[in-house]
């Protein structure tokens, strides 16, 4: 339901911070809960930490529901049911970013 999909964004993006670069972060550069191995990985490996900085919230929409949304099989939860499965995936890591899954 796409419904579900925009209101369980929105309430994981009021979690999510704005950028981060820290260099003992396993994660690396981070915008809005999506590293920049993650933005490269959709959008191609020319993206710079600049582009991620300035992250448009359509390719933010596109990462959320293909790395984490779809992935999950939100769509065929209840109403409201994917908010916190879609949490769980996005804090457990995307394949390849540091973090185990």
């Amino acid at each position: 339901m796409e419904i579900n999909f925009v209101v369980s964004l929105t309430h994981v993006l009021e979690h999510e911070g704005g950028w981060a670069d820290h260099p003992q972060d396993p994660g690396g550069a981070t915008m809005k809960g999506v590293t920049l191995i993650t933005y490269r990985r959709h959008f191609g490996d020319h993206k710079s930490k600049q582009d991620l900085r300035s992250i448009t919230d359509q390719e933010l929409g596109h990462i959320y529901r293909s790395a984490y949304w779809d992935t999950c099989r939100c769509d065929a939860l209840a109403a409201g049911g994917g908010r916190g499965r879609t949490g769980w995936r996005h804090r457990c890591g995307y394949p390849g970013q540091g973090h185990s899954t």
